[in-house]
């Protein structure tokens, strides 16, 4: 957060400084240029090695699409400490 907001006031303090040089039209350009690069690399993450997502599942695989064993792990985990804990109310 503390990157972006900086990258925000910088944004906001060259505007008007890249307006007079430029005009309003390449200056929005290079606003919209600069916003794609920076998106780029977060569109590209979940295809590159080592990244936490299957985006591509085998057939048999019985994983979720996002997510790892472990997660499936502690999801039937949460699961089963609900059913207990509504059986407990339940008997009361």
């Amino acid at each position: 957060m503390g990157i972006s907001s900086l990258f925000g006031v910088m944004g906001s303090i060259s505007f008007p400084f890249l307006r007079r040089m430029l005009n309003v039209q390449r200056t929005g350009f290079v606003g919209f240029f600069l916003l794609v690069i920076a998106l780029i690399p977060c569109v590209v993450s979940p295809w590159l090695p080592g990244s936490p997502f299957v985006l591509y599942p085998n057939r048999n695989d019985t994983l979720p699409a996002f997510g790892s064993e472990e997660d499936c792990l502690v999801e039937s985990s949460v699961r089963n400490i609900r059913q207990n804990t509504i059986q407990r109310i339940q008997a009361v």
